[in-house]
């Protein structure tokens, strides 16, 4: 007989020719150093050799929504910190703002030849081989370089001698009695100079600014934040601060929203945009929007309507302009900036007033939208709607203004496993399923659920009978993204509920037979045959 031998099989992962060994995966924040993506766990990336969740610093990007912080940008394809003039960008995804350069490890607005410029400032520097000279950056002239006597455009050290630039002749003293008419002082640095006033040649050797004054080139007066400040009388403000209506500014990048702004020393702060002297906030579709809040719609293709980025989808002059599946053009001057667009009929519940249509009697065949399945969730057996629908804005998870809600159930005749079904009205996609906390009561014509905006949150309430055939409201929370239990009525009672604004206070109520309940908390106020 012969011997049969058992093979252990090894089964391995290839990936990209390269075999990986779980062992080996790295999590978020693990300290190991990976070396490509197939290292990281998930959908996490190698960047840096450590393994970060898309949209970090440094991650790869297509634009600044792909980046996971409003504090980071898409720049060069990775996401990177934006920097503010004067910030430091000494970081390697760090990028500076506003058209300012990383200049010795700062964020700085390079200036070219010619270009108005302040004395030893470091956020507005000029470019190699140029320094401030007289509010100009001005090219720099070397030792026997041609250069016009009176202009100070010689290196330091130097001064304009006979058309050329030559080291200064400085002659050593010990006191005045060494020193020639023409430099009559025996300066502090041990030679012989003058002291100058503001806006005079200097070249801290032999013509020395007098106190309180600074060097570069000509005597300047350096002002205090607040200070008054003139440019063109030599009088500059301390770094940070920038020259305005003659007072020395503070120079801010942290503005907000509806912020006063300007391009030279008020910057808005990411992701604000100074625009006509305010910073403004560029939001997407769906999303609120007020023009005097300084809140705008991303985009050519999206306008503010109604409070909210609405979509648009081209001019008209009426309705039948507009091609785009369920949109009509909205001509009213009610429409606002949407007027003369074609707008679809989920962003308001709305008409054209200028559409008219004579209704011919006859047979007519409607078509089929969709069709509503349960979703594969925990209740597939409640796929009966045995009811009239709901339709209003009820909360849920994807922000669809336009739902439907019903009671399904698996047999209208009891009371089992009945669950509320909220619904995309376009798609039938089932949107939150609703067991109830000990389930709903069997529908039948008399206690149907209701629907109405009992708080007015700009939500629809569900009113529905209880199992236990006790009347509850379910209310939509936006911070557990679901519907909650709002009040459950103290007293039974169900059936036949309809709601008014019982006592004209504004508020509506609940009636239900001959009780009436109040609309916020359940309560009885009313029982009996009069109110």
């Amino acid at each position: 007989m012969k011997r049969s031998h058992i093979v252990p099989i090894l089964w391995t992962i290839c990936l990209c020719a390269s075999c990986s060994d779980d062992s080996n995966i790295k999590d978020l924040g693990d300290p190991t150093k990976c070396e490509n993506d197939t290292e990281c766990s998930g959908d996490l990336k190698c960047v840096d050799n450590a393994c970060i969740a898309p949209g970090s610093l440094g991650a790869d990007c297509k634009s600044d929504d792909y980046c996971q912080s409003n504090r980071l940008i898409c720049h060069e394809g990775k996401c990177a910190i934006p920097v503010a003039k004067g910030g430091d960008c000494t970081g390697k995804h760090s990028v500076c703002l506003d058209l300012a350069q990383c200049y010795n490890g700062v964020c700085s607005t390079v200036i070219e030849e010619d270009g108005a410029c302040v004395p030893n400032s470091k956020t507005d520097v000029c470019s190699n081989g140029l320094k401030c000279i007289q509010r100009k950056c001005t090219k720099v002239v070397e030792e026997n370089g041609e250069c016009t006597p009176g202009v100070t455009n010689c290196d330091t050290g130097m001064t304009c001698k006979n058309g050329a630039c030559t080291k200064i002749d400085a002659t050593s003293c010990q006191s005045d009695d060494n020193c020639p008419e023409s430099q009559p002082t025996c300066l502090p640095n041990g030679v012989c100079g003058i002291y100058v006033d503001r806006s005079q040649e200097c070249d801290d050797e032999t013509r020395i600014c007098k106190d309180g004054l600074e060097c570069s080139f000509t005597c300047f007066q350096m002002s205090t934040p607040d200070g008054s400040c003139d440019y063109d009388d030599n009088i500059f403000c301390p770094e940070g601060y920038y020259c305005s209506e003659n007072t020395c500014q503070q120079v801010r990048f942290d503005l907000k929203r509806g912020d006063s702004c300007n391009t030279d020393f008020r910057y808005c702060e990411k992701p604000f945009v100074c625009e006509n002297g305010f910073c403004n906030e560029y939001v997407n579709e769906t999303e609120a929007c007020d023009e005097a809040e300084h809140l705008f719609c991303k985009g050519d293709d999206l306008i503010c309507y109604n409070g909210q980025c609405t979509p648009v989808s081209g001019d008209c002059t009426k309705s039948t302009d507009c091609t785009e599946k369920d949109s009509y053009c909205c001509v009213s001057d009610t429409c606002g900036a949407a007027k003369g667009k074609c707008i679809t009929y989920d962003q308001e519940v709305t008409f054209d007033s200028e559409c008219k249509y004579k209704t011919k009697p006859g047979i007519f065949e409607a078509q089929i939208q969709c069709r509503w399945q349960p979703a594969a969730d925990d209740y597939p057996k409640a796929k009966a709607a045995e009811m009239p629908p709901l339709v209003g804005h009820f909360g849920n998870k994807d922000n669809v203004k336009t739902t439907v809600v019903i009671l399904s159930t698996p047999n209208r005749d009891r009371s089992e496993g009945n669950v509320l079904r909220v619904i995309n009205a376009e798609t039938c996609k089932t949107l939150e399923s609703i067991p109830g906390t000990n389930g709903f009561y069997k529908p039948s014509w008399e206690n149907y659920p209701s629907a109405a905006d009992l708080d007015g949150d700009g939500f629809l309430e569900i009113i529905a009978a209880t199992k236990s055939r006790v009347l509850q409201a379910w209310k939509w929370n936006p911070n557990t993204q679901k519907h909650e239990v709002y009040w459950t009525a103290k007293d039974g009672s169900y059936g036949n509920y309809l709601v008014f604004d019982v006592n004209g206070d504004g508020k509506p109520e609940i009636v239900v037979g001959t009780r009436v309940l109040n609309g916020q908390t359940g309560a009885t106020i009313c029982s009996g045959t009069l109110y």
